[in-house]
Order: C-alpha cells, then sequence, then structure tokens
C-alpha cells in the first residue's frame, strides 16, 4: 500500500535484513529481492509468484496490528486473507482499533486460535503477541534525522549501518547523504 520509491534498494533492505537476522537465530528469516524481481509492490503478486515458485511451501503474510487499520485498502486484500495464513502482530497502541478494523469484523469465520489453528487451516488470521517495542520504523528514521545515534540492541547496529551508508538521506558526520535527503518520507 505504499509507494515504492519511499524504500532504499533492494540490495539495502537484503543487508539491513541480514543484519537484523543474525540477532534472532531461531527465526527461519529469507532474504528475497522477488518484489523488485517482479516490479510490484502489490503484496498479493508477490505472494502468488512466490507460491508459485515454491509449491510446497506454505507463505504467511505477517504484519502489524496497526497495518489491519488500512489493510481492506490493499490490492486484493481479499484474496490474500481467504487465501494465505495471516499472522498479525500486536502492536501497541494499536490492538484495539484493529480488532475493529473492517477486515476483522468482516472475516471474524477466519480467526484462528492459534497458531498451529491458522498453520493447518491455511487461510485466516491469528493476533500474535510479540515483544513490545515502541519504536516503529518511522519513529526510528525520524530519531536518525533529528541526531540520535544510540539506540538498544539490535537497531545500534542498522542505526551504524544507515548513517554510515547515507541511506534514507541520513547524513553521516561528513555530510554525506544517501537516496532520499526530503526528512518529510518516513517508512513503516
Amino acid at each position: 500500500h505504499k509507494d515504492p520509491k519511499n524504500y532504499e534498494s533492494p540490495e539495502a533492505l537484503v543487508e539491513m535484513g541480514e543484519m537484523l537476522k543474525k540477532h534472532y537465530p531461531d527465526m527461519p528469516f529469507i532474504m528475497s529481492t522477488v518484489q523488485h524481481e517482479l516490479g510490484t509492490h502489490i503484496t498479493y503478486e508477490v505472494l502468488e509468484e512466490l507460491s508459485r515458485r515454491n509449491p510446497d511451501t506454505q507463505f504467511t503474510w505477517v504484519m502489524g496490528a496497526d497495518n489491519l487499520l488500512r489493510f481492506h485498502e490493499w490490492e486484493n486484500y481479499d484474496d490474500i486473507i481467504e487465501n494465505y495464513p495471516l499472522a498479525i502482530i500486536d502492536r501497541a497502541p494499536y490492538t484495539e482499533q484493529a480488532m475493529q478494523s473492517y477486515t476483522i469484523l468482516s472475516y471474524p469465520h477466519l480467526m484462528r486460535s492459534s497458531k498451529e489453528e491458522l498453520q493447518a487451516e491455511g487461510t485466516g488470521w491469528h493476533f500474535f503477541e510479540a515483544p513490545k517495542m515502541e519504536l516503529s520504523s518511522s519513529a526510528f528514521l525520524k530519531q536518525l534525522r533529528n541526531g540520535q545515534r544510540e539506540f538498544e540492541g539490535p537497531l545500534q547496529e542498522i542505526a551504524d549501518h544507515i548513517v554510515e551508508k547515507g541511506l534514507y538521506g541520513i547524513k553521516d558526520p561528513q555530510g554525506n547523504a544517501g537516496l532520499h535527503s526530503d526528512p518529510s518520507i518516513t517508512h513503516d
């Protein structure tokens, strides 16, 4: 649902994903540039192509609860929820609003009581509790643009990398800038 021109290059995103991946060794992340290869940012099209390429793999769409507020505006959102498991990560302070969203109210019959049921059914949605992070990527980038350089955990490595490479227009101490120099551009 977001404008792809506001993102860094696929290579930069994969590189940052790989940096985060090493902090979560129990999670089976696989980085891919398939979205860029296909030339689309439409989630349904990406899921369909991934499924076509990997017919023996069940893909689950994972998103923060805040995305439910506008999920019904996504292209083919109904095809996503009807054909793929939807793992919704609880994200304060959006939980209550998300549970009252158009999508959740329109698809109560697809609610799954556990991750096992979600996997077994192969469709529907389930809310997952996650470690609470008060910092969205938009807020993280805003803090970097405002000069903050100290962060907790794996975000420190990402912050250092963004500043060093000048990504998202965030200048390093020598004044170099990356892709976007417009501080009004935010990302989630």
